[in-house]
């Protein structure tokens, strides 16, 4: 069974448990929201390393391995990301770009005002 309600519509909707699962990593969701902010909606590979170890130290206090956050973008994050395509990668120019989805966008907003009160 699949993720979307038509396998064959890049725009399609996803199913809840999809985008939960998408959300579900503060890695992705950090990248979602840096990705969207940018022109175009477009980010290579090393803008979303580095995003992602700047981001990491802001919360950890600490430079995180870049060999690591490297690895789990590649093998894990954007596999993830790729599969649902709301983002979708040019190997060309080995870019990336985020496709808006509004109740994505709805999930992490209230994601972020839930950890909002938590802080």
């Amino acid at each position: 069974m699949g993720e979307k309600a038509d396998e064959g519509n890049a725009s399609a909707e996803l199913s809840l448990n999809a985008i939960l699962d998408v959300l579900s990593h503060h890695h992705r969701r950090t990248l979602f929201r840096w990705v969207r902010d940018q022109p175009d909606q477009r980010a290579d590979s090393q803008a979303l390393i580095d995003h992602l170890i700047q981001q990491e130290r802001k919360r950890l206090g600490k430079t995180p391995n870049p060999d690591h956050v490297q690895a789990a973008l590649y093998h894990i994050h954007l596999p993830k990301l790729t599969e649902t395509e709301l983002i979708t990668h040019d190997e060309a120019v080995q870019e990336y770009q985020y496709h808006p989805n509004e109740r994505l966008e709805k999930w992490l907003d209230l994601i972020d005002a839930e950890h909002e009160s938590e802080w």
